[in-house]
């Protein structure tokens, strides 16, 4: 197929046209990248948790341990989509939940629903690893001590 330089003046303005017409590419990217800024933020804040409450209370067998604020574990949605929700349904450990030992098994709760479930320490450290190596996300992990 030949196509004179009219033709290809003229395919190319209609392919810029429809780049600036449909910008969703840069835009999914975007949504895409601060839902990850986003997941790694939360994360990270209950790593730290873990790292200078919950391992030294294991460490020095001293108990309870009391969460100071919201943990988030893991999220329902696929954190790298777009339209992706962080508060559907994402795992949490609720503020005030007391644990007396890393296999006390307590309720921990899913954003805008009811529902709860039941789980210790340990389960949620391997949860939160677990939620972190498949995004692949920027959080410093270390291996539970207990």
């Amino acid at each position: 197929m030949i196509i004179t330089s009219k033709q290809l003046r003229q395919l190319i303005r209609e392919e810029l046209l429809r780049e600036v017409e449909n910008p969703g590419g840069g835009m999914q990217v975007a949504s895409a990248k601060g839902n990850i800024n986003t997941a790694t933020t939360e994360l990270t804040k209950t790593y730290e948790w873990f790292k200078n409450s919950v391992f030294p209370a294991v460490e020095d067998n001293s108990w309870p341990v009391i969460a100071d604020q919201d943990y988030r574990i893991e999220f329902a949605d696929d954190i790298r989509k777009t339209n992706a929700d962080l508060n559907n349904s994402s795992l949490y450990i609720k503020k005030g939940t007391s644990f007396s030992s890393a296999n006390d098994k307590k309720p921990v709760h899913y954003t805008n629903s009811n529902a709860s479930a039941v789980s210790s320490l340990t389960d949620l450290y391997d949860s939160l690893e677990r939620t972190v190596t498949y995004y692949n996300l920027n959080v410093p992990m270390e291996s539970f001590p207990g």
